[in-house]
């Protein structure tokens, strides 16, 4: 190992080497698809949850995300419940295990979601989905 490091310095020191555009193909390959085995903790939550909720909001109008207000645009009916996932407006952390109704539910699309997480993450914070709309200029 010792010997291939001094190599690398040595082609880099007599800049035989050049590193300008070695990140810069379209062409770069990424090594995936590899099976994993993990063990991990996570909240687990109730997938009934979120056809519920659908099928709620399915009943009240046409779906729409409670941040952006976008709908599916998708014409075929089978696919328009697919952009939409329910967030948690308390986060399950703090809640530990609980009884959720609902009420406890926004239906956002997928980008929003995504979005609130990251907002969250910045934040270092929960955040509302009032705030959300401010944040994102919804």
């Amino acid at each position: 190992m010792k010997d291939i490091a001094a190599s690398i310095y040595e082609a880099l020191k007599s800049g035989s080497v050049d590193l300008r555009n070695a990140y810069e193909s379209d062409d770069d390959e990424f090594v995936e698809g590899k099976l994993l085995t993990e063990t991990h903790k996570r909240r687990e939550r109730n997938p009934g949850l979120r056809r519920k909720l659908i099928a709620i909001r399915n009943k009240q109008g046409p779906l729409i995300c409670d941040v952006c207000g976008s709908k599916c645009h998708v014409g075929h009916p089978e696919y328009q419940e697919a952009p939409f996932e329910a967030h948690h407006l308390i986060p399950l952390s703090m809640a530990y295990s609980t009884a959720t109704k609902l009420s406890d539910l926004a239906l956002l699309c997928a980008s929003c979601h995504r979005l609130v997480h990251r907002a969250i993450v910045l934040k270092k914070r929960w955040l509302t989905i009032a705030e959300c709309k401010d944040i994102f200029g919804c």
